[in-house]
């Protein structure tokens, strides 16, 4: 055999591995992140199920919620996610003493799009008149969108959190995270719908305000997780508070903004 084709038919299998290796990282890093947003988009169709077991107008009014607060949580997110690269950059780079400051800026944006979120959510009930709702909808609807609502801020502080975790090659916290917030949702809806526990009987509306302390819950951990965790001590997040540096937040804003536009136009 020739000595040239030989050699290539020798080493040919070692370079498929690195190709390999190459996607198992990729899953690794990818598929955590799959199911984190698909637990976190799941929250409404889990509503929607349980409303559904209370009466049709409690159903539908919970599915004229989600209409809404999903395509706002998405252009939302898309603008936190400028926060993943500029961490990433940073930690391929070894500058572990500048991604705290990146990310507290990031938090204070957080807080922004949170409150706009929110209010967006607050004042949808002109929308649903324009879009010609049956006025019986409307009242329901607007109960569970302000439960949605409450937990605006704290899903944009989970968020950023998370991207800065992800921005790290550190992607399973916000997978195990984000299920326990379904898994919590359920329970929580349990009791708010029915009236359980001493709770009052809120029907549909009850999803909203589980959802919304779900999406509190979720905020804590993500902030508990990446406090006590070690592997994030070197860049020190949440030890200390910075004043708001409009830079740098523009700069996020203006990376993450054309995201968060492309994403709401395609929900």
């Amino acid at each position: 055999m020739n000595p040239v084709i030989e050699n290539t038919v020798a080493t040919a299998p070692a370079r498929t591995t690195p190709v390999r290796l190459e996607l198992k990282g990729l899953l690794g890093l990818a598929l955590p992140i799959m199911i984190a947003q698909l637990a976190t988009t799941a929250m409404g169709f889990v509503d929607a199920v349980m409303a559904g077991r209370v009466s049709p107008r409690d159903l539908a009014s919970v599915a004229l919620g989600n209409s809404i607060w999903i395509p706002v949580y998405l252009l939302m997110s898309g603008v936190l996610l400028a926060t993943t690269p500029k961490v990433a950059q940073r930690f391929g780079a070894g500058q572990f003493d500048e991604i705290g400051p990146l990310v507290r800026q990031a938090l204070w944006l957080a807080l922004c799009v949170g409150l706009i979120g929110s209010g967006l959510l607050l004042s949808a009930e002109p929308i649903l008149h324009w879009m010609k709702v049956d006025p019986q909808l409307i009242e329901p609807s607007m109960g569970y969108l302000h439960g949605i609502a409450f937990g605006f801020p704290g899903m944009a502080f989970y968020y950023v959190l998370r991207c800065y975790s992800d921005g790290m090659g550190r992607t399973r916290p916000s997978m195990v995270i984000g299920l326990c917030g379904l898994l919590l949702n359920i329970p929580l809806n349990y009791t708010l719908i029915y009236g359980h526990f001493g709770a009052p009987a809120l029907g549909g509306v009850g999803c909203g305000w589980a959802s919304g302390i779900v999406m509190w819950f979720m905020a804590l951990s993500m902030a508990g997780w990446t406090f006590w965790a070690p592997f994030y001590a070197r860049t020190r997040v949440l030890v200390r508070f910075d004043r708001p540096k409009w830079a740098v937040i523009k700069r996020l804003v203006s990376i993450g903004l054309p995201i968060g536009i492309a994403v709401f136009a395609e929900s």
